[in-house]
């Protein structure tokens, strides 16, 4: 059973793998540290950067689709 981590846990370690990679100088390699793909990486770093690099923007997001009130 996979560890259910806070939404405000989430965010840190989602920090987390962006400062090892900058330390790491090696995006791949710190993926593979916190086993993520380098896609979903870029796609948080993507969400981070176009938040003003707020860290509140990595947090996880609804996969719901949008109610449609008729």
């Amino acid at each position: 059973m996979p560890h259910q981590y806070s939404p405000q846990q989430m965010v840190w370690k989602r920090l987390r793998l962006f400062r090892r990679a900058r330390e790491r100088q090696n995006i791949s390699q710190a993926c593979r540290e916190f086993g993520v793909s380098r896609k979903t990486y870029y796609k948080w770093w993507n969400r981070f950067l176009c938040a003003d690099q707020n860290p509140q923007a990595l947090r996880d997001r609804s996969r719901k689709p949008p109610s449609l009130s008729g």
